[in-house]
């Protein structure tokens, strides 16, 4: 494989500024550590509370747009499959903001929470909290895996060497600028590299209209050249499955340290991962899903129905997510499809193709279920501790001393 020299040059130049901007910002980090009154984890992880609005709206936006999102969509595109119509990340990614700003900001920002487990651990403890994330966990080294292996794709496909290598070096340039600077260092970096995504998208315009190896893409949106058209095609069979896919995609130095050691381990898995498969979209979509089923109705519970669940049901509605998401399947990860569901369609290989909206299902009856148990619960303990108290004063009442009368009655007996 020959290497491409000037590709590797301009991505080399583009990791030594994105380096170094990382760099630069670790220090502001230290600088603001010194003038932030709260604690130093939250400069680590929430930048002190006290980003700049321009700086906080760079920062979200290359959160969600990123290479995952680029190169994902473009695979559902790509694919004969599926088609523009199927690739549903820019109104996914859109509602999730809106969703996230109207109902879930305002809550977190009111308790200073600075992880969305906060409120878990609040409620429950740390044990119960410690079970709840490990899907969160999942997540999100499955996400990252999907953007690892998004610039891993790209690097290699530009250089022209292994993507392995491509995925190594990209997940130590950003392990490292993230243990230097934390989120100081990932929101700067991240306003260089939205810059580098719009300019560089925009540049790669006139080159693909002008390669002789590209059609006319007005045709080929709605005629077959050399696969089915790009736009794609949305049965009515498969209105609820496109619908899901659109809700999947929403003591100091210890805690620091654990901080530091959480970064190299997500870090590694995730490029782990990205090493076993060139589908973006995979990782992409498997991450949503774990978080939307398992994660969401437990969110909303914390939240919203705060006084009325407890730990027992947040136990209970999270084995039973986990229970009935494993007996749905998922073949493209090699997990059986063993529980039959409405509108299946078998495929050639024997696997089921599920039509109905699984997914949301098991979160509203992950949702019911929480709501449910929590309240027996609470009920059961109520009786209990009524009939402990009846118990108490019937021994009271007979210990009590007896009175004159009382004492007169019973000699007299």
């Amino acid at each position: 494989m020959a290497v491409n020299w000037p590709g590797l040059v301009s991505i080399g130049v583009f990791y030594i500024i994105v380096l170094g901007t990382g760099i630069w910002a670790s220090r502001k980090s230290k600088r603001e550590e010194k003038k932030c009154s709260g604690n130093r984890s939250e400069v680590a992880m929430v930048g002190g509370r006290n980003l700049n609005i321009c700086v906080s709206i760079f920062t979200m936006t290359a959160t969600w747009v990123g290479g995952g999102y680029i190169l994902g969509s473009a695979e559902m595109v790509y694919d004969p499959t599926k088609g523009l119509v199927w690739a549903v990340a820019p109104l996914a990614f859109s509602m999730s903001l809106i969703i996230g700003a109207l109902f879930f900001v305002k809550p977190m920002r009111s308790k200073n929470y600075v992880t969305l487990m906060d409120p878990f651990q609040e409620k429950y403890g740390n044990k119960v909290s410690a079970v709840l994330f490990i899907p969160a966990l999942i997540g999100d080294v499955l996400w990252i895996a999907c953007i690892l292996g998004a610039l891993g794709g790209t690097v290699s496909v530009v250089t022209d060497i292994h993507s392995w290598l491509a995925v190594i070096i990209s997940a130590a340039v950003a392990v490292l600028y993230t243990l230097m600077g934390g989120l100081y260092s990932v929101a700067y970096t991240d306003v260089i590299q939205l810059c580098f995504i719009i300019v560089g998208l925009w540049l790669c315009v006139p080159f693909i209209l002008a390669s002789p190896s590209s059609a006319n893409f007005t045709v080929a949106a709605v005629t077959k050249l050399h696969q089915e058209p790009w736009i794609g095609r949305l049965e009515l069979e498969d209105a609820g499955r496109w619908v899901e896919d659109i809700l999947l995609l929403a003591s100091e130095k210890l805690i620091l340290m654990a901080v530091k050691v959480s970064v190299v381990l997500c870090g590694t898995a995730g490029a782990g991962l990205a090493m076993m498969t060139s589908s973006v979209h995979l990782f992409w979509i498997i991450s949503s899903d774990v978080l939307y089923c398992m994660m969401a109705p437990q969110v909303i519970c914390i939240f919203y129905l705060s006084r009325w669940v407890n730990y027992l049901g947040a136990c209970f509605g999270f084995v039973l997510a986990l229970l009935l998401r494993v007996l749905v399947g998922e073949p493209v990860i090699g997990l059986p499809d063993l529980m039959p569901l409405p509108w299946d369609k078998i495929q050639v290989d024997g696997t089921r193709y599920r039509l109905f909206p699984f997914r949301t299902a098991i979160l509203l009856i992950t949702l019911g279920t929480i709501f449910l148990v929590s309240r027996l619960a609470e009920c059961l303990f109520e009786k209990r501790k009524l009939g402990s108290e009846d118990e108490t004063d019937a021994t009271c009442q007979e210990m009590k001393p007896m009175n004159k009368e009382q004492t007169n009655t019973s000699l007299d007996g």
